[in-house]
């Protein structure tokens, strides 16, 4: 039976937080569902791993290191007016017997009422991550020395993404995907959040590295410079020069991109 230990983590918003566990397992068994169902078991169902983030940091026969993300768990119903136990307090907002609160959404074409368990509440996710505080007295090989070499690992890569890179996300309690645009520094972080344009379309989005879950950075030698030199040029053929040939092998989120691009007005 595979368990996991929770070593480390860090909130991202009110719905997400990024983890790093140690999950023992039968000698060389474990599988991709099995650390997601590990996990999500030792945060109580609470919180639930998120499909698609993780990445290992380190194998042994019998103990597995992952890092990723974890989501709140949100309760779902499917809505029917006619029987619906629950007071309406407004349009789109319920209140069950217990004071919790449910809100309606549109889902595959029906209509269900999610419970807002912790939704866009940071303290209760830092305060749930905190409870399992317990897990961490496990050790890694009998070192967790090793464990946080991996993690720092981790971090030198997440602060060395520069615009142009393609990464995941763990944001809102999803995983997105997009492309690094610019990256923003203020006085309060030094190392700068990044500015991510979805793959699936919408406004840009300012993230944390610590959000970042993968990261591929697509060199593209057949532009002079690379993206250094494209970056806030006035050139609107050298900018779509350059993305056509970084996303050659996705050509639905070229156009998105070159989209973006031509309607830009240049300064």
């Amino acid at each position: 039976m595979q368990k996991a230990f929770i070593k480390g983590s860090s909130v991202i918003d009110g719905n997400t937080a990024a983890v790093t566990a140690v999950i023992t397992h039968k000698p060389n068994a474990l599988d991709a569902g099995q650390i997601l169902g590990a996990i999500t078991n030792a945060f109580g169902s609470k919180m639930t791993a998120l499909a698609g983030s993780y990445n290992l940091l380190h194998k042994s026969p019998t103990q597995t290191l992952v890092h990723g993300a974890v989501a709140a768990t949100k309760d779902v119903l499917d809505y029917d007016p006619a029987n619906c136990q629950f007071k309406s307090i407004s349009s789109n907002m319920f209140m069950d017997d217990d004071s919790a609160v449910w809100n309606l959404h549109h889902s595959a074409g029906k209509k269900v009422l999610v419970k807002a368990n912790f939704v866009d509440d940071v303290a209760e996710i830092g305060s749930l991550l905190q409870s399992c505080s317990s897990a961490q007295q496990h050790h890694l090989g009998g070192s967790d020395k090793q464990a946080a070499g991996y993690v720092a690992n981790l971090r030198d890569a997440q602060n060395s993404i520069q615009a142009g890179a393609f990464i995941s996300v763990a944001s809102g309690g999803k995983l997105v995907q997009g492309a690094v645009v610019a990256v923003a520094f203020d006085k309060d972080n030094a190392l700068g959040k990044l500015q991510v344009l979805p793959l699936a379309g919408g406004e840009p989005m300012l993230v944390s590295r610590s959000s970042v879950m993968h990261n591929e950075t697509i060199a593209c030698k057949d532009v002079e410079g690379g993206f250094q030199s494209c970056s806030g040029s006035t050139s609107m053929d050298r900018l779509l020069q350059y993305y056509g040939k970084l996303y050659e092998t996705q050509p639905e989120y070229f156009a998105l991109i070159s989209e973006r691009v031509r309607n830009y007005a240049f300064a």
